[in-house]
């Protein structure tokens, strides 16, 4: 099962709440309301100092472990290039993967917004390829509303206001130190 189907079964059974990301409201069966709210466009980054040679079937992907989901954006357009899977290194997050383009390891598969900052500094650039940048629609999926959770659905209230797409579109603003609270979390064994 795709991790994309497990969220859907995560919420459809209450175990989650809420998913960002892709549609989940494909299996009717599940009873899911799966709504568009945010447009992005996923692009292919590289270093300004690499020499990309070849076809991008044959260069070194630097993806994060979301794309080892077939369901996943980034696991569509590295088909649609045909990139085998011996071309990809899988790194624990965006992040990292943005890091290693950056030295020159290789292209990095990445959401244009997310990545302005490594842009602007030059860090990074955007790589021309056939089929990019390709146009995402983030979703948010729930329950229906006379089954969703009161947080649920202050949550989704919330990700259609003008403020939360201030958010989605600035990344990395944080709060200061002085302000961070670390999550508690509380664990009751019987």
């Amino acid at each position: 099962m795709s991790a994309t189907a497990e969220m859907a079964v995560l919420i459809s059974q209450r175990l989650a709440d809420v998913a960002l990301g892709p549609y989940l409201g494909a299996d009717r069966a599940l009873g899911l309301v799966s709504e568009p709210i945010f447009r992005c466009r996923l692009v292919v980054l590289a270093s300004p100092d690499a020499r990309l040679r070849g076809s991008p079937a044959q260069w070194q992907w630097l993806v994060e472990s979301s794309a080892t989901d077939p369901d996943s954006d980034v696991s569509r357009l590295l088909r649609g290039l045909r990139v085998p899977e011996s071309k990809l290194s899988v790194f624990p997050n965006q992040t990292a993967a943005w890091e290693a383009a950056a030295r020159g390891a290789g292209v990095a598969p990445g959401i244009a917004h997310l990545a302005v900052h490594q842009l602007r500094r030059r860090e990074l650039q955007v790589i021309d390829l056939p089929g990019t940048p390709m146009e995402l629609c983030w979703h948010v999926t729930t329950l229906p509303l006379d089954r969703r959770s009161a947080a649920a659905s202050s949550l989704r209230h919330f990700l259609g206001t003008p403020e939360a797409m201030k958010l989605l579109r600035s990344p990395g603003a944080g709060l200061p130190p002085s302000r961070f609270r670390p999550p508690v979390y509380v664990t009751i064994w019987s």
